[in-house]
């Protein structure tokens, strides 16, 4: 409804069959053997010192830009990972198109995590925080208008959203932590 098929990156040739198991039973098998290295590693663990906890109003006072960034960082992802499947299901996309949206955002925040990370150790961490929001509204706003208009692009525009909406937490916690 809202955008031709070929210019939202709808893809006919699946990964795999997911009604059946083997997908599934293909991821389990890849985390099981990610945990082995762990599992027998001889390292002891680090002492955990008791921490008094520290109430939510007390945090507040203390980071009130922190602590309101990284609540409304949880709304965001929370939101994204509730309706994105939702909206590529909207958009026509498919199981393959929507496994790619999903895909590139994830890929999005895991390669600009680095980047903004270190800009936000060098420069003041509330000015990267500002700045990183603003820019992920106006990814947000050139999906929209990418949708809207019919026009390419949606799954780089997704990596791009990811990439600067995934930050947004980390950010939010190492100010509060500051």
């Amino acid at each position: 409804m809202f955008c031709r098929l070929r210019s939202c990156g709808r893809r006919d040739q699946p990964a795999g069959d997911n009604s059946e198991l083997t997908l599934f039973a293909l991821a389990a098998i890849l985390v099981s053997l990610g945990v082995v290295p762990i599992a027998i590693t001889r390292v002891t663990e680090p002492r955990i010192d008791l921490v008094e906890p520290l109430k939510l109003s007390e945090l507040m006072r203390i980071s009130p830009l922190g602590v309101v960034g990284t609540l409304s960082a949880g709304v965001v992802n929370g939101a994204f990972w509730g309706m994105a499947p939702v909206f590529g299901q909207r958009l026509d996309l498919g199981d393959g198109g929507i496994a790619l949206l999903m895909s590139s955002t994830i890929l999005g925040g895991v390669i600009l995590q680095w980047p903004i990370g270190h800009l936000s150790d060098r420069i003041d961490r509330r000015t990267v925080l500002i700045l990183t929001s603003f820019a992920t509204a106006v990814a947000a706003m050139m999906i929209t208008y990418i949708v809207m208009q019919g026009y390419p692009g949606l799954i780089s525009s997704a990596f791009v959203y990811g990439g600067l909406m995934f930050t947004l937490y980390s950010i939010s916690v190492a100010h509060t932590n500051d």
